[in-house]
C-alpha cells in the first residue's frame, strides 16, 4: 500500500457514520387508494379512503399488504431510510473504488470517441435521413 494513501478517507468515514444512523428500513412503495361508495342517504357516491398499500419485491414475487393508517408515518420513514441507504451505498462504492485505484496508482480513462472502440459503428441521430437501399429504388418512368 502506498504510504501517502490513507486507509479510509473522511468522506468514506462520513458515509459509514450516516449509514449507521439508519436503524430501520423497509423496501418497496406505499400507495394510497380511494374507492367509490354509496352515501347513506342514497345521494351521490362518496369517496372512501384513503386505504394504504405497501408493495415490495421479495423472494422473486411481488408482495402486497394493507397498512393501517396509524402505521403509515413509520412506514414512510422506513422507506425513506432504505432509499437513503442505497444512495449512501452507491456513494461508498464510488469512493472506495477511487481510493483503491489511488492506492494502486492506476487510473481508468474513459474514451468517448467511437474510433477508440473496436468494431464500433457511427450512430445516426434521431433526425437523420436514411438513404434507401439500391434494391428498393423504383426506376423512374422513362
Amino acid at each position: 500500500m502506498n504510504s501517502t494513501t490513507p486507509a479510509i478517507t473522511p468522506e468514506i468515514e462520513a458515509i459509514l457514520g450516516e449509514m449507521a444512523t439508519l436503524t430501520s428500513m423497509e423496501r418497496g412503495t406505499l400507495s394510497e387508494e380511494y374507492r367509490a361508495g354509496s352515501s347513506t342517504d342514497g345521494g351521490d357516491p362518496v369517496r372512501l379512503g384513503p386505504y394504504y398499500k405497501h408493495q415490495m419485491w421479495e423472494g422473486g414475487h411481488n408482495l402486497s399488504r394493507r397498512v393501517p393508517p396509524e402505521q403509515v408515518p413509520a412506514l414512510k420513514d422506513d422507506l425513506a431510510n432504505y432509499e437513503r441507504f442505497t444512495e449512501l451505498a452507491a456513494d461508498f462504492t464510488e469512493q472506495t473504488i477511487a481510493l483503491t485505484r489511488q492506492r494502486r496508482g492506476s487510473t481508468h480513462v474513459r474514451e468517448d470517441s467511437a474510433a477508440a472502440k473496436k468494431n464500433s459503428a457511427k450512430k445516426r441521430g434521431a433526425n437523420a435521413i436514411r438513404k434507401p437501399n439500391p434494391s428498393s429504388r423504383k426506376p423512374k418512368p422513362g
